[in-house]
């Protein structure tokens, strides 16, 4: 159980497209999804296991990942820190009452079973009408259309916190960031612009399954996810109509042959802008009290997904010199505050938090043509 219980895992980085996508494969040909009555489920435990039993997929108990019991656990509504602190015998009692008075997941429901070594664990429990879209036949297809000239993201002059390229798969969704290998468009003091993509999708039911341009920057290796243009995001969700995902998939295989992987002038004009208008008073002078002005600015704009932490090291993260401005004062603009939004949000060991980080970066920039 303690396992379980255990802090929600850190993503998989992968070094190059293919271990990726073996990675993927291995999880297809490993799971299985069952449709059960969910009146068959039971908490269950022995000295080793902590899990529920499945009659439709055989006799003994099946351990849950982290993300399947925090899944359980929003329908039952039961505090995971008593697990810690009862006996087993009476989460084990107090789980299956709640699962008995439960509101929602009632008649059937899938399960996603996972099989290594011989054993069977319960990667999600979703509802009935959840499609499963596996990641190796999606990130297969992108790979083999995408354009020419992209490839997975990765940071060519500032490799910190690792040389990796942007392949993440975690235990509740993947995600890639591909980019072109070189600057297409911009001013040279924006730091090298690449146009990206941003794919992603989930096994378990956790998000949609989509894609979304994106603006790569070459000098700190930044992701800037920024819904400047109409129409470069497409997503379907796992719960709609055709479930098997042809027509989602032949749309994307056109979009991506009908790319334009060129910047355009008036996104450029928008950054050339934000570096120029100051985040906060005196001109964006860079010292304690604009510090503290600018850690209030953002934790105001973005409220509870803004620590103050993490405000912090948002605003710190300016003055390094891959997220200064290039052509000096201000040096607190809306440019280097998005720099510094998405520098910091590379430190996260969940992708779903670097592209948060990107796409409040993206944020900031549509602020900044606000008056």
């Amino acid at each position: 159980m303690a396992q379980q219980l255990a802090e929600r895992p850190a993503d998989e980085h992968f070094s190059t497209m293919q271990e990726f996508l073996a990675s993927a494969k291995e999880s297809k040909d490993t799971s299985t999804e069952l449709t059960v009555d969910t009146n068959t489920i039971q908490f269950a435990a022995d000295d080793d296991t902590f899990g529920i039993t499945l009659a439709a997929a055989g006799d003994g108990i099946f351990p849950m990942t982290r993300h399947a019991l925090e899944k359980a656990n929003r329908i039952l509504g039961y505090d995971l820190n008593l697990l810690k602190r009862l006996t087993t015998k009476t989460v084990i009692n107090s789980l299956n009452e709640l699962w008995d008075a439960r509101n929602t997941m009632r008649g059937k429901t899938k399960v996603l079973l996972q099989t290594k070594n011989n054993t069977a664990i319960i990667r999600d429990i979703r509802e009935e009408s959840y499609n499963l879209a596996f990641d190796y036949d999606y990130y297969s297809m992108l790979n083999e259309f995408m354009p020419n000239g992209m490839k997975p993201a990765i940071p060519t002059i500032n490799k910190q916190p690792t040389d990796k390229p942007a392949l993440f798969r975690g235990d509740r969704d993947a995600m890639c960031f591909f980019s072109t290998e070189k600057d297409n468009g911009g001013n040279a003091d924006l730091g090298g612009l690449r146009m990206g993509l941003l794919a992603w999708n989930s096994e378990v039911q956790n998000r949609s399954i989509g894609y979304e341009q994106m603006i790569f920057r070459e000098m700190c290796g930044n992701f800037l996810i920024w819904d400047y243009q109409a129409g470069t995001k497409k997503r379907k969700y796992h719960t709609q109509g055709d479930s098997n995902f042809a027509n989602f998939y032949r749309d994307t295989r056109r979009y991506l042959t009908e790319m334009d992987d060129k910047l355009n002038p008036d996104m450029t004009k928008v950054m050339e802008d934000a570096m120029r208008k100051p985040f906060t008073a005196q001109n964006g002078k860079y010292n304690q009290e604009t510090k503290e002005q600018a850690i209030d600015k953002l934790r105001e704009i973005f409220k509870q997904r803004m620590s103050k932490g993490f405000a912090t090291d948002i605003v710190e993260a300016t003055t390094l010199p891959q997220n200064a401005n290039q052509t000096g004062d201000p040096e607190l603009s809306f440019w280097t505050i998005s720099n510094g939004l998405t520098w910091a949000g590379k430190n996260s060991k969940f992708a779903s938090d670097i592209e948060s980080a990107a796409r409040m970066a993206g944020d900031v920039l549509t602020l900044s043509t606000k008056p």
